[in-house]
Formats: structure tokens, sequence, C-alpha cells
């Protein structure tokens, strides 16, 4: 796993902000320590995910000594962030499901090999894209935008710790903030 190293600052009158000197643009803000460093996380994750779906390079992390060479350090709090992926790993998992829905799945995956499996998996991840994603014009609107330079919409988006929004900064930097915690 990949760790980026992030600077944290707080100016008087504003929330935490943390940018990544290795992946200009990245940058997130949180109204508390914990909160900066969970919406650094998913900022860094969707930068990185961005990136690669336009077929971007995606910069290996700098050493630390690097980044403390840099004058842009000056007034910042150096942290490191993990960049976490989804992993591909196969995970065996116990569900109970009615007897009629798995006739209908072992009908259905027949066709296709009868992989029972892969068919649960495929139906379940075309449902979770669906019901937590933007649509995909969206989405690759912005992705387009925010790499581009140019300004995209302000989007409203879902992640793990609650929802939050992503907009363009002044100077062009996308900045993810939480609008709203879950209860």
């Amino acid at each position: 796993m990949a760790s980026y190293i992030a600077l944290l600052r707080k100016d008087k009158n504003s929330d935490y902000g943390v940018e990544f000197p290795d992946l200009p643009g990245c940058i997130s803000a949180g109204s508390s320590l914990e909160e900066a460093r969970q919406m650094a996380e998913e900022a860094l994750a969707a930068h990185v995910a961005f990136l690669r779906e336009d077929g971007g390079e995606v910069p290996a992390p700098s050493a630390l000594d690097v980044i403390a060479r840099q004058p842009k350090i000056k007034g910042a709090v150096p942290f490191m962030v993990d960049l976490k992926e989804p992993s591909d790993k196969a995970v065996r998992i116990n569900i109970t499901v009615p007897e009629r829905v798995l006739n209908l799945i072992d009908e259905a995956a027949g066709p296709l090999g009868g992989n029972r499996s892969a068919f649960m998996v495929g139906a379940a991840e075309e449902k979770a894209r669906m019901l937590t994603r933007l649509n995909e014009k969206e989405s690759t609107a912005w992705a387009k935008a925010h790499l581009a330079g140019s300004k995209p919409p302000r989007i409203a988006m879902t992640g793990k710790t609650g929802s939050y929004k992503v907009t363009r900064v002044d100077g062009g930097a996308i900045l993810s903030k939480r609008a709203v915690k879950n209860v």
C-alpha cells in the first residue's frame, strides 16, 4: 500500500486544510483533525481513481526528505495518508438465500457457465454502483474537467464516512468537504 505525504494547515476562522504535494489539485478539508484525516483519505483515493480512469500517470510518493526541502511546506504539518484501494481478492462468505431466488440465480447463471458466485457478484456490483454513484455522465464530466483544469460543476457525493461535496476553488484546486454527517 502506497502512502502519500499530506500537508495540514489551519488558518484562523477556517477548517483544517489538506494538500498533497505529489498530486497537485488534490486538496481536502475538515472541521476537526479527524475529519480532515478522513477526508484526505477519500480525496486521495478519488484523485488517484480519476487519474487512472483517464489513463493518467499516478506519481510515486515522494520521500519526506524531498518534501521537507520544498518551500511550500513552511507553516504546514506533514502527515502520511495511506492510499486505500479496493482489492479484487476473492473472499469466501456464507449467505442465506431463499430457494426460489437461488433457482432464479442458477437459471440466469447457466448460460454464463453456471458460476453462481460470478453472477451474484456482478449483479450486486451493478446494483451497488447504481445506488451509490453519480451517473456515468456526471462522473465522467467531473473527472475530465478536474484533470483538464476547467471549472466543473459543484457535485455532491456520498463516501464511506458520510456525504461530502467536491468543488473547484480559486486557483483551480479541487476541494472535497464534508457537507452532512451520517447519524
